[in-house]
This record gives C-alpha cells, sequence and structure tokens, in this order.
C-alpha cells in the first residue's frame, strides 16, 4: 500500500469523523448535557428547560468568523444563551463553542489556539453584541474542547484555562476596617468582570468505565468501541435520560465503525501501517507523514515497542 494511498484514508476517515462529532455535538439533548455539566451559570438549570431552549434556539455548525482580514476561523458546534436561561444575574449572555479535537498533535500548542479563538469570540461581538464603550454588556465566551486523540497519561484529565486577577503591593495593615470590606468587595466584583474566557480540555477515558459519572464518562461512552450501538442507546436513556434519535443513532452506529480510528489512532495508525507494509523504520516513517519536530518525540514513544516486533 503507497504512503499517499495511506495518508488520504486517513484523512477521508477524519473528515467523516468530524462531521458525525458536530452532527451529534449540536443535538439539542447532547448540548444541553454539555452545558449543564460545563458551565457553571447553568449548573442549576434543569435539562429540559436547557433542550427546550436549544429547540428554539439551535447551535450552529460550521460558522465562518471572517472579523479578522485573511484569517478566517470556523468554529465546529457554536451557541448562544441569553440571559433568560442563566441563573447567573451578572452575565448578560454566553457564547458556547464546542470543538471536538481529533488530532491531539497538530503542530502547534492547542492551549494557544483555544485561548486565540476566545479571544477572537470577545473581539468580534463590537457593534455586534455592544457598541461604542459599553464594555459591560460583553457575553461570556465558553470553548470545551474534547480531544479524542490523546496520550494516555492524560485520561480523565478535566483542565481548565481562565482569566485571574493578582494584586501586589498593597499594604492592608493601613487601612481601617470598613475600607477593608471595600476593598475585599471591589477585588471579588473585578474577578467577576474578567471572567469572560473559560477554557475546558476535556480527555475521555479510552476505555469506558460504568461508574464514571463525570462528563468525561459521557464522552468516553460516546467514543468507546467496547460497546456496540445498541448498547450505547440503552445506556444514554438509561444513565443519561437522552433519548437517542434516529439521526443521531445512526451517527453513533457510524462512529462506532470508525472507533478504532477515533480512540489515538489517526497518524499513529497510518505509521504503524507504512512501517508493516514498507518496512521503514521510525524515522523514515515520520518523515513520509510529515511529523514535524515538535510533535516527533511523542510519535517515537509511541512506535518504539511497535519498531521492536
Amino acid at each position: 500500500m503507497k504512503v499517499q494511498n495511506i495518508i488520504a484514508d486517513e484523512l477521508d476517515k477524519k473528515a467523516q469523523f468530524d462531521e458525525q462529532c458536530k452532527k451529534i455535538l449540536s443535538d439539542p439533548q447532547i448540548l444541553a448535557y454539555i452545558v449543564k455539566s460545563c458551565v457553571k451559570e447553568c449548573e442549576n438549570t434543569s435539562i429540559k428547560d436547557l433542550i427546550d431552549y436549544f429547540i428554539k434556539n439551535p447551535a450552529i455548525i460550521g460558522e465562518e468568523d471572517i472579523s479578522v482580514s485573511g484569517a478566517k476561523i470556523a468554529y465546529d458546534v457554536l451557541a448562544r444563551m441569553d440571559s433568560s436561561i442563566l441563573n447567573s444575574q451578572n452575565k448578560v449572555g454566553l457564547i458556547i463553542n464546542i470543538e471536538p479535537q481529533n488530532d491531539g498533535y497538530p503542530g502547534y500548542p492547542l492551549t494557544m489556539r483555544a485561548i486565540y479563538n476566545n479571544a477572537r469570540l470577545l473581539s468580534r461581538q463590537k457593534n455586534i453584541d455592544f457598541e461604542k464603550s459599553n464594555f459591560g454588556d460583553l457575553k461570556k465566551v465558553y470553548s470545551i474542547w474534547i480531544m479524542c486523540n490523546h496520550a494516555k497519561m492524560d485520561d480523565g484529565v478535566i483542565a481548565t484555562i481562565g482569566y485571574d486577577y493578582k494584586e501586589v503591593g498593597r499594604k492592608y495593615e493601613n487601612y481601617s476596617k470598613a475600607m477593608l470590606e471595600f476593598i475585599k468587595k471591589r477585588i471579588k466584583k473585578i474577578k467577576s468582570d474578567i471572567d469572560l474566557s473559560n477554557i475546558i480540555l476535556l480527555y475521555p477515558e479510552k476505555q469506558y468505565d460504568e461508574n464514571d459519572q463525570s462528563i468525561n464518562g459521557f464522552f468516553s461512552l460516546l467514543f468507546t468501541n467496547s460497546k456496540t450501538s445498541d448498547e450505547k442507546k440503552l445506556l444514554f436513556e438509561d444513565k443519561y435520560g437522552i433519548m437517542m434519535t434516529e439521526e443521531i443513532n445512526e451517527e453513533v452506529f457510524g462512529m462506532c465503525n470508525m472507533s478504532g480510528f477515533m480512540i489515538n489512532e489517526g497518524k499513529l495508525e497510518s505509521a504503524r501501517k507504512i512501517m508493516k507494509n514498507l518496512s521503514l523504520t521510525i524515522e523514515q516513517t515520520l518523515d513520509a507523514l510529515e511529523i514535524n519536530d515538535y510533535d516527533r518525540p511523542y510519535f517515537i514513544d509511541q512506535l518504539t515497542d511497535y519498531d521492536t516486533i
């Protein structure tokens, strides 16, 4: 099998996986569960209310951001939430971006890309969600990244990135009790004001654990290859109260057929095929796949044992 054919097959599977993921994650029931689990402003909102909201206000798949000339971004799943559905009275609304990330090693730090995407989602609100200097009307942005293809050491990890406010040099001993209380309230208000960008990185376990009640357990069930689509359907309905529609069930079935690719395969599987079929060394294989220097240590580590078989 030629290297070009292996790479073409990988790209085709990746495109299929991406489209199936977007359709599933934009479903009102699935989206409601994700938001309920990850967005603190909705933690006390019922799943039913969230589902009803997203039925009336559906998420958009592949919305393009052309606010910066020559730097177009396509957001995988983008949802907007207004204050009517939020528990917090301090926010005028939320923008929720969900990014299923199949390539965990794209050649650049994904955390920096996530920060950049959130900055764009904030800055493009100018003259759309607020005008002039009414920065108090900025909507908070959540960016939820589902890392489908990650190193085993990250199994089960939930990581968060956000803004923080710290002070140095303030001489608290010089203030009265009343002034200290005022400063305390002011700092709390500042922290609330700057809480505008939250990034959540989810690393689902590759082996599904029925005792895992976290959002990672939810995605582990979605992506696992240890359950058939019918078994997943029953578990989603019994455990999470999610009724699998015919369309969603079809996408889940398609993902089951591709699960070997979805979970920790992709480029690694292509590398293994090349090494086996063409008898290339690890370095020659990585050269053929054009793996950059940033990602090579990971691939070398994963392929070393395979090279000795």
